[in-house]
């Protein structure tokens, strides 16, 4: 008898090989031609991408300005800079609920087809690419860890390594919190992994740290700290999707 796990498993990928095979956009139903996976090229372009954004923390902005926001500039963030594909609204946020809560390895694939297809490289190429881990839990239950997959997309874009750096210990649920609860969440759950297995981050000048979504920049904001503790000189990220202020992620 195939224990339910393994069974979960793999209905779930059968399922994702026959929803990878649909010949209708996933948001407007209409017909899609054979260079097109789940969206049609007008649904592809009213996503909801994050085009006008603060330079360093990618917060969302009122008007076009490459500078940082308030915000950034009273009390910067370790990292220099930080971009997102799109911002937490529809569809964006159901389908990334649909991947990470209903562990679909459906969603899972789309989400990094999102990412190859709308990452946009730094202007300064990183050395390497890290990731935010999910706690054990998650990771057991969900069978993967978006961040990391999305990590592995954005390595493969631009041909950079992809290192695992970064451990995550018991900690209450990021969801719902404040930004000073997050700071305080993260203070001692996010740490890099033990010396013995930890790379020599040092020769890596310059590290980009994937995300799925960015909420606070609390979770980047003490990775990158962590990141310059141990030699690292600059400090970039990205994430799928930045939370707004109408639509924070849940």
């Amino acid at each position: 008898m195939k224990h339910p796990g393994n069974l979960w498993s793999i209905i779930n990928q059968q399922l994702t090989a026959f929803m990878s095979a649909q010949s209708t956009c996933e948001w407007c139903l209409g017909g899609l031609d054979s260079s097109q996976r789940f969206l049609c090229h007008s649904c592809q372009q009213q996503l909801p991408h994050n085009l006008l954004a603060c330079s360093q923390c990618a917060e969302p902005a009122a008007v076009a300005d490459m500078r940082r926001c308030g915000r950034c500039q009273r009390r910067p963030p370790a990292f220099e800079y930080a971009s997102t594909a799109f911002t937490y609204e529809a569809p964006i946020d159901r389908w990334v609920l649909r991947c990470k809560d209903q562990h679909s390895l459906h969603w899972h694939d789309r989400l990094n087809q999102l990412t190859r297809s709308h990452f946009a490289p730094p202007a300064v190429m990183p050395d390497a690419v890290t990731f935010i881990p999910s706690s054990r839990y998650k990771r057991l239950r969900r069978g993967f860890n978006l961040s990391e997959s999305l990590a592995a997309s954005v390595a493969l874009c631009i041909d950079r390594p992809l290192l695992s750096l970064f451990q995550l210990q018991a900690q209450q649920d990021q969801r719902g919190l404040s930004v000073a609860q997050r700071h305080a969440n993260l203070q001692h759950s996010l740490q890099c992994l033990p010396p013995s297995a930890l790379p020599d981050v040092s020769e890596f000048g310059h590290i980009l740290v994937v995300d799925d979504i960015m909420t606070s920049g609390a979770t980047m904001h003490r990775a990158a700290q962590l990141l310059k503790q141990r030699g690292v000189k600059l400090v970039g990220c990205w994430a799928l999707a930045r939370a707004t202020k109408s639509r924070p992620a849940t």
